[in-house]
């Protein structure tokens, strides 16, 4: 066997097997195999045979043990410790199978598995335990199942056909027959779909009468309240009167307050026309005052015209000298910049010198190289000149009557050679003329754009030196902005820092404080469930939702009132079914940790509300209403709570004892049949409120630590924007510092390129005049050239026509031949002179570009020379500079002491200035008191203010709070002559109305809303009953459709069946079977009918055959029922035994011929069943020893060696 693993990884990424087969059976200590004993199974059609008490039958048991395909008392054992042999000294039993099968791979190849399952049973003294095993691991049974439908091998049991089964099929009613192709339909699910959809109909019914108990009940109530509701209506019309007269009432109290602002307003207008006279007697005092000042001012004017404007001339001249050297520090500084710019921008014009000057060496190269390629062009053209003469002497050397035509010809062609000599001649002067005139024109087109550009740059470069100038001045200012900006943002900066470590602290103290909550609200929930709930949510178990403690919510106020109203099913653990709580239950019995009570979702149910809570402001309602719960868990919740009420105080409940269960916010419990438990709540019992209070804790926590991440958040942000900003302001003066720099060099570049352009503008005007001169000549002479050098070609031209006609009057083969290479020979001199031109063409571009080029780099040069001149200079006037402050700095220490002595003179004007100040103090003096006198009027003015404001803010406060209420308020022009009188009118009818309020007793004000809701409700309650009349409606068009479906489901396979059962009924018995139904309208309403005409009979029914011919018939049948429903391997237990020898043939044959595909095994006791197998199993019964496989027949050579592995293992 391959080494055992779970199939899910062994088989991963396999698909479905080609062959399953069963290669091994094997047998331990099981029944009558006391031994362990493995029996080996090829492929095809295997037989077993032996003794009846052998055993052989136990063989099938062990397969039907293994697979769990049949119970214990199926396999003729009371329990299943009976399945263990006693003899065996063990205290389990063990059965395997062994399958191989082939796979294919998703990239489709075929890969050999095999695969082992096994079942134990063990006994011991706690009981009986027995498991399932695949490839060594423990499995599931429905696990086990899932894994070999997967593989295509049958589960159900049909594969395995024992001698009963036979006469059972031949014998059982025609009801119990269909209901075997009922199983092969699959009509069980469709049975549980409709039996799914009649109990939804049921429930449809439950809930239509339980609505309409409920209408009628409502129905019943609306009378009532719609008398509730009448008196409702009644007092709410006098309260709305009670209020309209409170509101006049307010009216009368805004009025007065009106009236009393007026009055108090008229006293203060009779202080304030004292406060005016004090106030004129104040301005005298001032006048006086104002007349000792000018007198002072006189003096103060005196010195400044003596010694203040002095003072004032000699501090300006000495600041005014402070700055003048300050703006030579700056010019020093300027100059050295410039000076620096000058020093660093010369090794670039010298790398520009080095660049025109490397051009030139490479123009020299491309010049030298197109003179070789001209003396070699020139050379060629001699070549074929020399061949050009040898074909015209071989011309003459023709015979005598070609001879004149010859030498005619000869003389045309020196004639000609003597043209072309000219022709070259004219185009070499034709193309040095080009060359010149090539060269003139590019120096005259250079000189015009340099004058132009020229021109053009010095005004662009006096705009952009003044330019440079104001741009320079404001980067400056820019700059010192930028730095004080700088700092301003670091001090900013840092105090971000130090608050978001501050916030950081706190939010680490908050983090603790809320892991400290949460463990107080975890213990307090464990100690409400005790040791055995603590354990078991330690193990986390699948399919456990946890206790009801945790699954519900509810107001900290109600805690001790939901814990009394459940009780010790808080600790209920919920799960999902009962196999999950039976789960549970073992677990704690195993670790022996104490007892819970678990709730199933799909087992629990509780009782329904009864009715509504009653009304009351002592009634909160029922315990169910005030806790929040998942949907999914209503019934458990339902069973938890009951109906029970919660309210207020005991002495609330008292009346409602008998009728209600009733648990108080207090924790007490007043039971329905009148028992009443409390008192003072144990520690213990309060922990639903600890957990509670923790919960609350817990939340306040984590909401104070939310708030400050969010702080903790927002001050890193705000960090990160600062530190943005810090660093783009660092970088924004790095630029600036940056751009002072280069705008300082630009400046000082721009004044020296303007003194040079200035030097340089009229210099090319000259040179212009004398090349427009030289061009005219020029062009003039290669007009002449061209003349003649088309005379020269038309010539050429016509004596080579001519010639042409001499060839052509003496044609001879050799003369023709000699003709053909003399004209080739002078195509390829014209070809190699065009060549010529175009190189020559090309040498003189080459020396006109060399020509700009030595231009450009003596002007590169010239720069140099410039720009070194410019840098002494600058020296120069730097050292100039110096000699200026240094005056500068001798005339501003003079001046210094010229100040110093012009102060003391200012101190005797001074003193004067004193005594000119003391007679303005006493003047002074009297304003004053004349203040105090008009302060202490208006303090008492400002009293009666006071009182006015307290009034009108009294008045305001009125009349807002009765614009609030929506009431127009008159002004108190409008107020009545009595308002005393007016005001006992409104007070006692206001009374009447409140006496009358008082003599309706008890109103229900909800009694409108009540009505209107049960009104509403009534409505609702009739559309839920026409919504449950069209969802009955639905379900049953569903319930017949799935007996449609149904039955569709079963005629098709009863037609599969049928024709299968015809062919294999013609195969075992050579005669004409078919199935029928009793009602094929409703087929499920009757039974199957099989009737068979075996060869040489008539048409019969099975329950009236013979035995042999109803064995025969069922076998046809079964093998009908396994065609349809195929598997790889099928088991006969002595299905032949109540068959001839003929028939037995017949019955192997058919079976052989489908062993080609698939695996029997057979148990018989027939020779002719033996001879045809593939391979024969013989099992005998030794006394001590048990069940022993004892021979074994194959038509293999091999099958020794399987018997002897088979007797080794046994």
């Amino acid at each position: 066997m391959a080494e055992g693993r779970p199939v899910g990884q062994r088989l991963a990424g396999l698909g479905k097997p080609i062959n399953l087969r069963v290669i091994a059976l094997g047998l331990d200590n099981f029944k009558s195999f006391r031994k362990k004993t493995r029996i080996p199974l090829r492929d095809g059609f295997s037989t077993i045979s032996g003794p009846n008490g052998s055993g052989k039958s136990n063989i099938i048991d062990a397969l039907q043990f293994v697979l769990g395909t049949a119970t214990s008392r199926g396999m003729r054992a009371e329990r299943l410790t009976d399945l263990i042999c006693n003899q065996g000294g063990k205290n389990s039993a063990r059965v395997w199978i062994e399958m191989e099968g082939t796979f294919p791979r998703a990239d489709g190849t075929l890969v050999t598995k095999q695969i082992e399952v096994a079942r134990v049973v063990r006994r011991s003294r706690s009981g009986t335990n027995a498991h399932y095993e695949l490839d060594g691991d423990s499995i599931r049974l429905t696990d086990l199942h899932d894994v070999l439908r997967n593989l295509g091998f049958p589960t159900s049991g049909q594969n395995v056909v024992m001698q009963g089964d036979v006469i059972q099929l031949a014998t059982m009613g025609g009801v119990k027959r269909r209901q075997v192709l009922d199983e092969l339909a699959g009509t069980k699910e469709f049975d549980r779909r409709i039996g799914e959809a009649h109990r939804e109909l049921e429930a449809s019914d439950r809930c239509t009468e339980d609505t309409k108990l409920i209408l009628k009940e409502l129905g019943s109530r609306l009378g009532q309240l719609k008398k509730e509701r009448d008196q409702a209506l009644a007092f709410q019309t006098l309260t709305s009167r009670k209020a309209s007269l409170e509101e006049d009432l307010t009216v009368l109290e805004v009025t007065e307050a009106e009236v009393k602002v007026g009055a108090k307003a008229q006293e203060i207008e009779s202080g304030q026309k004292a406060e005016r006279a004090l106030s004129k007697r104040r301005e005298t005092l001032t006048q006086a005052l104002e007349e000792k000042q000018s007198d002072l001012r006189e003096v103060e004017a005196e010195l400044a015209a003596k010694g203040e404007g002095e003072r004032m001339q000699a501090v300006r001249a000495v600041e005014t000298l402070r700055a003048k050297l300050d703006g030579a520090a700056t010019r020093s500084a300027e100059l050295e910049a410039t000076q620096k710019a000058r020093e660093a921008a010369l090794p670039e014009a010298e790398a520009q010198a080095a660049k025109h000057t490397k051009t030139l060496a490479e123009l020299d190269q491309r010049a030298a190289a197109l003179d070789g390629q001209v003396r070699a062009k020139e050379g060629a053209h001699q070549a074929l000149a020399g061949r050009m003469e040898a074909a015209s002497e071989a011309l003459s050397s023709q015979s005598a009557a070609q001879l004149d035509a010859a030498q005619q010809g000869r003389k045309l062609r020196e004639e000609q050679e003597r043209k072309r000599v000219r022709e070259r001649e004219l185009t070499e002067r034709d193309r040095t003329l080009a060359e010149t005139i090539s060269r003139l024109a590019a120096e005259e087109q250079h000189l015009s754009a340099s004058q132009t550009e020229v021109s053009g740059r010095l005004g662009e470069v006096r705009e952009a030196s003044k330019v440079a100038a104001e741009t320079y001045r404001a980067q400056r200012e820019s700059t010192a902005e930028t730095t004080e900006r700088r700092r301003k943002l670091l001090q900013n900066l840092n105090a971000m820092r130090a608050g978001l470590e501050s916030v950081s602290a706190k939010v680490g103290k908050a983090e603790r404080e809320v892991a400290v909550a949460e463990d107080r609200r975890t213990q307090a929930l464990l100690m409400s469930g005790g040791k055995a709930l603590g354990f078991l949510r330690t193990k986390k178990l699948d399919g456990i939702h946890g206790p009801v403690s945790d699954l519900v919510r509810f107001e900290t106020e109600t805690a001790l009132a939901i814990e009394a109203a459940a009780g010790g099913r808080l600790n209920w653990v919920v799960t999902d079914d009962e196999h999950v709580a039976k789960r549970g239950i073992e677990l704690l019995r195993q670790s022996r940790v104490g007892r819970l009570s678990f709730a199933p979702l799909t087992k629990t149910r509780g009782p329904k509300l009864e009715g509504q809570a009653p009304r009351g402001a002592a009634i909160l309602g029922f315990a169910l209403d005030l806790v929040e719960y998942d949907p999914c868990y209503e019934e458990v919740m339902r069973s938890v709570f009951g109906n029970t009420l919660v309210v207020r105080t005991l002495q609330d409940g008292l009346p409602l004892i008998g009728r209600y269960r009733m648990v108080t916010l207090e924790g007490d419990i007043l039971e329905r049949h009148g028992i009443m438990s409390g008192g003072a709540a144990s520690r213990s019992s309060r922990s639903l409120l600890a957990a509670a209070t923790a919960g609350e804790e817990v939340e306040a926590k984590k909401q104070a630590f939310y708030e400050l991440e969010r702080q903790q958040s927002a001050a890193r942000g705000a960090l990160r924007e600062a530190e943005k900003a810090y660093e783009a302001a660092s970088q924004e003066l790095a630029q600036a510092s940056t751009k002072l720099a280069e705008a300082e060099a630009k400046s000082a570049s721009l004044n020296g390129e303007l003194r040079r352009l200035e030097e340089q503008g009229g210099s090319p005007a000259k040179r212009l005049g004398e090349l427009a001169e030289e061009l005219a000549a020029q062009r003039a002479e290669a007009q002449a050239v061209s003349q003649e050098l088309e005379q020269v070609r038309a010539a050429l031209q016509a004596e080579s026509s001519q010639l042409s006609s001499l060839d052509d009057t003496g044609a001879s083969s050799a003369f023709e031949a000699l003709t053909r290479e003399a004209k080739q020979l002078e195509t390829e001199m014209r070809a190699i002179e065009v060549e010529l031109a175009a190189l020559r063409t090309q040498h003189a571009e080459v020396r006109a570009e060399r020509r700009a080029v030595e231009e450009r780099l003596a002007s590169a040069e010239a720069g140099l020379v410039q720009a070194r001149s410019e840098l002494e200079a600058l020296g120069v006037e730097r050292a100039r500079l110096e000699e200026e402050r240094e005056a500068m700095r001798a005339e501003l220490s003079a001046r210094e002491g010229e100040l110093k002595a012009l102060s003391g003179e200012l101190l005797a004007l001074a003193q004067r200035r004193d005594a000119a100040r003391e007679a303005a103090q006493a003047a002074r003096d009297a304003v004053t008191q004349a203040d105090h006198e008009l302060r202490s009027l208006r303090e008492s003015l400002e009293g009666l203010q006071v009182e006015l404001t307290e009034l009108r803010e009294r008045a305001t406060a009125l009349r807002a709070a009765a614009e609030a209420r929506e009431i127009e308020v008159p002004g108190p022009e409008e107020a009545p002559p009595d308002l005393g009188k007016e005001r006992k009118r409104l007070e006692d009818t206001l009374g009447k109305i409140v006496r009358e309020l008082d003599g309706m007793g008890p109103v229900n004000q909800l009694a409108i809303e009540q009505f209107d809701e049960a009104e509403s409700r009534h409505g609702e309650l009739e559309e839920k009953i026409n919504s449950l009349d069209e969802e009955k409606t639905q379900i049953r068009t569903r319930i017949v459709g799935l007996e449609g479906k149904k039955k569709v489901a079963f005629l098709h396979a009863f037609a599969l069946v049928s024709e299968a059962f015809s062919r294999t009924f013609a195969e075992l018995a050579r005669g004409e079977g078919r199935l029928r139904l009793e009602d094929p309208k409703d087929p499920f309403a009757g039974g199957l009918i099989i009737e068979a005409r075996p060869r040489g009979k008539k048409l019969s029914k099975l329950e009236i055959m013979s035995g042999g011919e109803k064995t025969l018939t069922s076998l046809a049948f079964i093998f009908a029922l396994q065609e349809v429903n195929p598997a790889p391997f099928f088991v006969f237990d002595e299905v032949d035994a109540a068959l001839d020898g003929v028939n037995t043939d017949v019955l192997s044959e058919a079976i052989a011929r489908r062993g080609s595909d698939r695996q029997y095994l057979v148990i018989s006791h027939h020779r002719v069943m033996l001879d045809k197998s593939n391979q024969t199993l013989g099992v005998t019964m030794r006394k001590g020893h048990g069940t022993q496989v004892t021979g074994v027949t194959m038509d293999e050579a091999d099958a020794e060696n399987e018997l002897a592995e088979a007797g080794a293992s046994s």
